[in-house]
């Protein structure tokens, strides 16, 4: 089992600019690209952040991207897929990171946390390389609290799309069993009942 992190270069959005519309489209494409990569089933969300870069080889932006669960017996090549549908661009480094997944619960309540942050990249700051004994110029980022301006537009935002919007799907349903109250059933395609053998991308 492993966590997902994937930053599309089409989940962007200028300030003031977020729309529920976008946001329902971009889950609809996501789903779908997620599926060509073998995928049997997978429970995330979306995520937001605010970009911004102290030397402006981008401007400032949202980025609507996601986070998740699945299993698979190749995690490197999950990767692999995943960066083939999800590439690299000059805002975004590393749109792909996948983590074996430990248990712990914090990571299920990550998918619908309630704080968002401004990122903040620059190209020269410093790292120390123990091999040569000096430093040398690298890219970081900083994180920082959303301004009263961009908290505002969230807020009104994510009032409109709504938690369960927020909520990415592939083969899953959440249910309300009344013996054991809500949970995540697999469901495969079209409606075929559960998924048996969840062992993506093998």
């Amino acid at each position: 089992t492993v966590c997902i992190t994937v930053v599309p270069a089409d989940g962007t959005a200028k300030s003031g600019k977020l729309s529920q519309g976008d946001h329902d489209r971009a889950v609809r494409r996501w789903r779908d690209r997620l599926a060509k990569t073998g995928i049997t089933w997978f429970v995330g969300a979306t995520d937001l952040s605010f970009n911004e870069h102290r030397q402006g080889p981008y401007m400032p932006h949202w980025s609507v991207h996601f986070y998740g669960i699945t299993v698979t017996k190749t995690p490197k090549k999950l990767k692999r897929s995943l960066k083939a549908l999800f590439p690299k661009t000059k805002a975004i480094s590393r749109p792909v990171r996948i983590e074996e997944w430990d248990g712990n619960r914090k990571a299920l309540r990550y998918l619908l946390k309630p704080n968002f942050w401004r990122r903040i990249a620059t190209n020269d700051a410093e790292r120390y390389d123990k091999k040569t004994g000096t430093t040398r110029e690298c890219r970081d980022t900083d994180q920082q609290h959303l301004r009263s301006r961009q908290k505002r537009e969230l807020v009104l935002y994510l009032d409109d799309i709504g938690m369960q919007a927020r909520l990415l799907l592939k083969w899953c349903q959440i249910v309300n069993r009344k013996e054991k109250g809500a949970r995540i059933e697999l469901r495969g395609p079209k409606g075929g009942g559960r998924v048996h053998g969840t062992e993506g991308n093998d």
